[in-house]
This record gives structure tokens, sequence and C-alpha cells, in this order.
């Protein structure tokens, strides 16, 4: 299920309605099936965004796992990403969207994994200073985090 999102926009109490009431539709199913007997199944809801403060009282109440950009304290998106340094090539300001976009369908997800596969940069034949400048905003993240 995808929201619209937008600056300011939360995660509607519906989103996690819906995820739940179609987790248990499949769960039923495959309990009826006798399928994956044995095996216990939990329901994630994960955004990049932000929760209503309803979403995330029904989430807890109905027994959903959130995250979110700002949720929960100590394990969101957000702490995770600054915690573990894995920023996503999105925050480059080196590089177009349009070269974001091609490096995303070549599988470069991260600025760590850009800067393990730098080899991979060799199709857009960048100028020279634009590679240079590139490899020091790379590095500049890799030792010193963007502000989100």
């Amino acid at each position: 299920m995808q929201v619209q999102s937008g600056p300011g926009r939360r995660i509607p109490v519906q989103t996690p309605l819906y995820l739940k009431s179609r987790f248990d539709d499949i769960l039923a199913q495959y309990r009826a099936d006798n399928l994956f007997s044995g095996y216990r199944f939990t329901c994630w809801v994960v955004t990049n965004s932000r929760f209503s403060s309803d979403s995330v009282s029904y989430g807890e109440c109905a027994g959903l796992k959130l995250m979110s950009w700002d949720y929960p304290a100590g394990h969101s998106l957000k702490e995770i990403i600054e915690r573990e340094n894995i920023y996503p090539i999105t925050v480059l300001t080196k590089i177009t969207n349009r070269e974001k976009q091609l490096l995303l369908e070549k599988g470069v997800v991260t600025c760590a994994g850009l800067l393990d596969n730098l080899d991979v940069l060799d199709s857009f034949h960048f100028t020279s200073s634009k590679s240079t400048a590139l490899l020091k905003e790379l590095h500049d993240i890799a030792t010193f985090p963007p502000e989100y």
C-alpha cells in the first residue's frame, strides 16, 4: 500500500489498519491450507515517513512491529542510518537525479556501497573535476555524515 507523502504528512491510522487486515487474511489462508505449520509470523509496517500518533497507538495495540523515520526511539530508520553509516545515494549533491537513478538500477543504494564499487562509475564518463568532487563528497559522508 502506498500513501501520498510530503513535508508534514504522516502515515494515517488507516494504513496499519489495512495492513493488519491483509496480514490476518493471508495468515488465515495459510492456516486453512496447513501451510507453514510451526512457523510464527509478524506483521511489520515500515516507512521512511512518519506515523501519526493514532497509527502508533493502533499498531502497538494490534501487535504490529512499526518502524518509521523517527519511530521507535533508538531503532528508527534515521538512527539506524546514522549508527550504521548507511546513507542512501540520494543524499549526494554532486550527481544528478538521473545519475542516482542509474546507480539504483545497477544495484547501488548506499554511499558505502558506491565507495566499495567505484568501478560502476566508469560508464558515466564524468569529467575529472566531477569525479574528484563526487569522491570527496563520498569520503566526507563516510567521515562526517550529513545532518537530516
